[in-house]
């Protein structure tokens, strides 16, 4: 067996009190009392009796002596969290980076630093990374990773993400809870969007003059299929001048009707304003408005300024909506 070897800085300090020698030979010279604030393993390792004193057949550079099964690489990235140095972007190195959040969990980790939190993001938005449903499971181990858990839950949402093709090693000790909190979050901004693209709710919130379609005018040819009760805005007289909104009733043309359904079922697999502003959905609806003697003058401008609105619309919605862990 080959000679073990010392660690470069940091793990060759001389105030070290304690050694991890990893599978292949190498000395880590570490701190005690950094183990212990970062790992609860080690706090109750190293709270023990036992190691107080240094034995003779478990020591080296008289300091007791911890034989690791982790690889110098795998213990290097680990216990360089301990230290205020430089740490490697492991955001594009998913094997290294999972080698880390594995042994974080086998030591028990009492939370988890930016270094870490920020690699999971950064990989989570990666073309080529681990997929966020990966990334949602390994975030949803420690409560000091809830911040990363909710930004991936609000990614899944432009392209709508599920577990299913997460390995099943990496789901093990997830719970059920946790496992459909992801669906649960999908579902309910996936509905909050819907019911945000309806023409009933729209013109709650838009005039019906600025409503494509909505008061296109007598020569309009297009077919009326729903009646719409909308509002505009008026102003108070001068002792008053103030906005408040008044009854101003209007008609969903089938054009519009037609859009506004299209944008539902873009809905279904990218949950976000997006939905409402694809380029191929807004084409038709134009197209369609075009055939209209009346529309075509009238309602193309108005219909490119609304997909805006409702894109925006549509965001704030989603946006308000709570994901809940537990």
């Amino acid at each position: 067996m080959s000679a073990a070897r010392l660690a470069g800085e940091p793990f060759n300090s001389e105030d070290a009190d304690f050694v991890i020698r990893s599978s292949d030979m190498v000395d880590f010279k570490v701190h005690k009392v950094l183990l212990k604030q970062f790992f609860q393993s080690f706090d109750e390792m190293l709270g023990a009796p036992m190691v107080g004193g240094v034995d003779a057949q478990n020591a080296i550079y008289g300091l007791p002596l911890m034989d690791s099964t982790e690889s110098s690489e795998a213990l290097g990235h680990l216990l360089r969290l301990l230290y205020p140095v430089p740490y490697p972007d492991l955001s594009a190195d998913w094997p290294a980076l999972l080698s880390v959040l594995t042994l974080m969990d086998k030591y028990i980790a009492k939370f988890y630093p930016l270094s870490i939190s920020s690699a999971l993001l950064r990989a989570a938005k990666l073309p080529d990374g681990p997929g966020l449903g990966a990334v949602f499971v390994l975030a949803s181990r420690h409560p000091s990773l809830n911040e990363v858990l909710e930004e991936v839950a609000r990614l899944s949402l432009r392209e709508v993400t599920r577990l299913d093709d997460v390995p099943k090693d990496l789901l093990r000790g997830m719970s059920a809870t946790q496992y459909h909190a992801l669906i649960d979050y999908q579902n309910r901004c996936h509905q909050t969007a819907v019911d945000a693209a309806t023409a009933e709710n729209l013109v709650e919130w838009i005039p019906t003059a600025e409503f494509p379609g909505g008061l296109s005018g007598s020569g309009c040819s297009c077919l009326k299929v729903a009646e719409l009760r909308g509002f505009d805005w008026d102003v108070g007289g001068d002792d008053e001048p103030v906005l408040y909104k008044v009854d101003w009733p209007g008609d969903l043309v089938l054009w519009m009707s037609d859009y506004l359904d299209a944008v539902k079922r873009a809905l279904k697999t990218n949950i976000s304003g997006r939905a409402a502003s694809n380029s191929a959905t807004v084409k038709c609806a134009i197209t369609e408005a075009m055939k209209c003697s009346t529309c075509s003058k009238t309602q193309i401008v108005l219909m490119i300024g609304f997909v805006d609105k409702l894109a925006t619309h549509l965001d704030e919605k989603i946006n308000a909506v709570p994901f809940h862990l537990a």
